[in-house]
């Protein structure tokens, strides 16, 4: 690989797993966290999810703050992890694709069959992927059990 991987975050409605994907992609080598993008809500709507402000956020994974999504994916990214709420996911993952970025989204990606229909034909109408992140296999509880069935413990 030349170079590294270049990704943002869109939405921190996800507190808890925007602080978690944001710690993992910073701990890769080969991944560069470029920004996170608040999508332009409210100072206290952004504590509550995520107990900081987007500012704050953001200095602390030594990212851009962005507003807007479009800004963020104006930067070129190789892909975006989608940490919005459910119902803003397709859209902010279409968006993504459609900008020609890959989409690694939180699950559940949607509760409604059609957008994650329109969420295949985007991406596959762009050559991207878009993939529902399953957080769990970045929890402590389950990274121990894993270290212990593998130890034979």
């Amino acid at each position: 690989m030349q170079g590294k991987l270049t990704c943002g975050l869109i939405g921190l409605s996800q507190g808890w797993y925007a602080d978690l994907f944001a710690t993992e992609l910073l701990a890769m080598k080969d991944v560069e966290l470029v920004g996170v993008c608040d999508l332009g809500k409210s100072r206290e709507y952004v504590e509550e999810c995520i107990d900081m402000g987007a500012e704050a956020f953001a200095a602390k994974f030594e990212a851009t703050l962005y507003r807007d999504a479009a800004d963020l994916l104006g930067q070129n990214l190789d892909f975006v992890v989608v940490a919005s709420e459910i119902g803003e996911h397709c859209e902010n993952s279409c968006q993504a694709l459609e900008a020609g970025t890959h989409v690694f989204a939180c699950k559940p990606f949607s509760f409604i069959g059609d957008e994650v229909r329109r969420a295949i034909q985007v991406a596959q109408s762009n050559s991207r992927i878009v993939m529902p992140a399953v957080p769990s296999r970045f929890e402590d509880g389950l990274i121990e059990a894993v270290r212990r069935v593998r130890a034979g413990d």
